[in-house]
């Protein structure tokens, strides 16, 4: 065999081999490819999911909201009615008024923050 066969039979050689690299490359792409869909369709179940959760949440607290609202204009008239015919509310009443203040503040507080969280971008 002269040099030139040889350099030919070489050039095949390692031609050969140049492309079955090439394929275990392209395959690993593949693979890769695959398993980075699969994770970006499950962070967007995920993020759907959360979405959806907090929707809930914002409606099941506004509805609370709306509950606390009702009780302290109830609570409200008690008071000006009281002041009216000069008489003092029991303390547990007044508590409860005054509780009503506060969750319907925590309660706007917590539908803010909840109305945050799903407007950012997934």
């Amino acid at each position: 065999m002269n040099n030139k066969e040889l350099n030919i039979a070489l050039g095949k050689l390692f031609n050969g081999i140049e492309l079955d690299t090439h394929k275990l490359e392209l395959g690993s792409i593949d693979d890769f490819d695959n398993d980075f869909g699969q994770i970006i369709d499950r962070d967007i179940r995920v993020s759907n999911d959360l979405i959806d959760d907090l929707r809930k949440a914002e409606v099941a607290t506004k509805k609370l909201k709306n509950d606390y609202e009702k009780v302290l204009k109830i609570g409200k008239k008690l008071e000006a009615d009281a002041k009216d015919l000069g008489v003092d509310l029991p303390q547990r009443t007044i508590n409860q008024i005054r509780s009503a203040e506060i969750e319907i503040k925590n309660k706007t507080t917590v539908i803010n923050k909840i109305k945050s969280m799903y407007n950012i971008d997934f």
